[in-house]
């Protein structure tokens, strides 16, 4: 049985439309998870930081996406994302959430002053995976609408 992805042309074959759903469902399960954490940011404070020109702000120093290049299966490469609290209050990381079960995120877990740097680690374990690879790391915090998340990706190539 094949399902047809709508606005490619392409037909997914029963592996790959199984894939897709997996990482479908626990991408739909971390977010729910993850605001079941939201509960610690106070939302009206958030979604006032939207509109606030003062408001905590993300500035990352190398960018939001780390390319590994070409990495053999079974390795594992980590990366650190820094960034500075480019704005006028405190940075509150409330939850660091990997799209896959592939990859893991170490973030701090107290306030980052408005000037200050700090770092969110991002390692990613290719046992599993094969081919080109594209991971978001989802970043809940006070430093964005109600709702939305900050996002960086790791991208590059698994090789056996």
């Amino acid at each position: 049985m094949a399902c047809y992805r709508f606005g490619t042309g392409h037909f997914l074959n029963n592996n790959t439309m199984m894939a897709k759903c997996v990482n479908f469902l626990f991408l739909v399960l971390s977010i729910s998870f993850s605001k079941i954490y939201a509960q610690e940011v106070d939302f009206d404070q958030q979604a006032a930081a939207a509109q606030n020109a003062a408001a905590p702000k993300f500035k990352f120093l190398n960018g939001e996406v780390f390319q590994f290049g070409k990495l053999k299966q079974g390795q594992k490469v980590s990366h650190k994302f820094e960034f500075i609290n480019s704005g006028k209050q405190d940075l509150k990381i409330v939850y660091v959430n990997p799209a896959c079960g592939c990859t893991i995120a170490d973030w701090p877990k107290t306030p980052i002053a408005p000037g200050k740097k700090a770092i969110i680690s991002v390692t990613f374990d290719s046992k599993e995976q094969f081919g080109a690879i594209s991971k978001e790391v989802f970043i809940l915090s006070n430093a964005v609408t109600l709702g939305d998340f900050y996002t960086l990706y790791i991208k590059g190539e698994v090789v056996k």
